[in-house]
This record gives structure tokens, sequence and C-alpha cells, in this order.
């Protein structure tokens, strides 16, 4: 005999792995985009400091060791 929440369950389910690969893929492009910003306008301290804080590039590494 099947449980009548069964369906109630499986769609949960799918709907937080759905909400769960849609959190990662625009964590993903928003690290990408604030990267791309610090690179562009490289003369933004706080730009440069949440650039390194979202996924540490090593271009903005390389350029904090010249300063």
């Amino acid at each position: 005999m099947r449980n009548s929440k069964e369906p109630t369950v499986v769609a949960r389910r799918k709907l937080e792995g759905s909400y769960l690969r849609f959190i990662k893929n625009a964590q993903k492009f928003y690290r990408g985009y604030v990267r791309d910003l610090a690179a562009i306008h490289g003369n933004v301290p706080e730009l440069e400091r949440a650039a390194k804080k979202v996924g540490g590039d090593s271009e903005l590494e390389a350029h904090d060791e010249d300063i």
C-alpha cells in the first residue's frame, strides 16, 4: 500500500534539488562577475577586496604583491 504523501515528498525533494542548483549557479555567476569587475576597474580597493573574498583571483593577488 502506497502512502498518500509520497508524491508530495518526491516533489519537495525535486524542488529542493532544483533550488540548490539554482543557488550554486547564482553564486558561481556572481563570483565571476565580481572578479571581472575588479579586473576591469582595478583601481577600486573595495572591489578588489570583495573579489578576494568571493574567490581569490590569482591576478588580483599578484597585483597586491606589486604594491
